[in-house]
């Protein structure tokens, strides 16, 4: 398939991210991607999905560094 604008989400915090995705699954605008938190459990970053699309890539590490890419997603555009 073809992919539109794709959209690159980074860290904002030091954490563990926990992921609610895997690549290739759709989602609706507004549903939770995936969120970053503490190292004793609060959250400290959601990532909510700012359109309907297919998520491409997320990182695999539980540890994320601020400024780290979490994640790219992108809109379908047609079947190759």
């Amino acid at each position: 398939m073809d992919v539109g604008e794709v959209i690159y989400v980074g860290a904002k915090y030091t954490g563990c991210w926990y992921p609610r995705k895997k690549a290739g699954s759709t989602f609706q605008q507004g549903e939770v991607l995936g969120e970053i938190k503490d190292y004793f459990g609060p959250v400290l970053e959601v990532s909510w999905a700012e359109k309907s699309d297919v998520m491409l890539y997320q990182i695999g590490s539980l540890c994320v560094i601020e400024g780290d890419p979490l994640m790219a997603y992108g809109g379908h555009v047609r079947p190759c």
